[in-house]
């Protein structure tokens, strides 16, 4: 008798466990999906001759994998890496640049290693806060930057191109202001018909005007006299 009571306390106590874990299985699963962002910015001291960066993401101990394993972002751009976490708990990822083959650029070596913790948020969903520091310091870094070098000879040589173009634009600007200066100079002292038949015809006006009034005041004296006369006559 006393076998057979501790054999079923045995199995009370295992269907129990099982209830319990299966219990906090379901309640584990049951958090609303969380979407972490790790942002990165990506910047250039060369005067945009960097090009762009490739970012990696790599997760660190069976943590959740990203959406995206590199990022492809533009010199003074920014990026995010994007994770989707359904149980609380604490994450590591490592990101890093992926240097490029431009012999022109020193790549950015920097490693950060970023730790996001996730915890239930108290109404059924996960809320997260993000750490970075450099991979192998304990010194948090406020952000997740990288910052590649170009070499100076080569922003000289750039620098120069432009300035050559921009010189032989002006060159030639220049050439054709007075290309079209000389010929408004030249059409201006040439003798343009219609204007020298209208200068023409308004010579010939105002010389007839004058010589019209001339006429009429010889008439006008002329006729005064022969009023003056015919007076006289009268009168004897």
């Amino acid at each position: 008798m006393k076998k057979f009571v501790k054999a079923a306390f045995a199995m009370t106590v295992c269907l129990l466990s099982l209830f319990v874990f299966s219990i906090s299985t379901v309640s584990a699963s049951a958090y609303k999906t969380a979407t972490v962002k790790i942002p990165v910015s990506c910047l250039d001291t060369s005067g945009g001759t960097c090009g762009s960066y490739k970012i990696s993401i790599e997760p660190q101990n069976d943590s959740p994998a990203p959406s995206a394993n590199d990022l492809d972002i533009p010199a003074n751009g920014k990026g995010n890496f994007t994770i989707s976490i359904s149980e609380p708990g604490t994450y590591i990822y490592k990101v890093s640049e992926i240097p490029g083959n431009d012999p022109n650029i020193t790549y950015d070596d920097k490693v950060y290693e970023i730790t996001v913790f996730v915890e239930n948020d108290g109404a059924d969903g996960l809320k997260y806060s993000v750490s970075a520091k450099r991979s192998g310091t304990d010194l948090k870094s406020p952000d997740v930057h990288f910052k590649n070098i170009g070499d100076p000879n080569s922003t000289s040589k750039i620098t120069k191109q432009t300035t050559a173009k921009t010189e032989t634009t002006k060159k030639q600007t220049t050439k054709k202001a007075t290309t079209s200066a000389s010929s408004s100079d030249d059409s201006d002292g040439g003798v343009n018909p219609i204007t020298g038949f209208i200068n023409a015809a308004a010579s010939h006006a105002v010389g007839l005007t004058m010589l019209a009034a001339v006429v009429i005041i010889l008439l006008t004296l002329l006729l005064k006299r022969d009023n003056s006369e015919e007076d006289k006559n009268n009168e004897r």
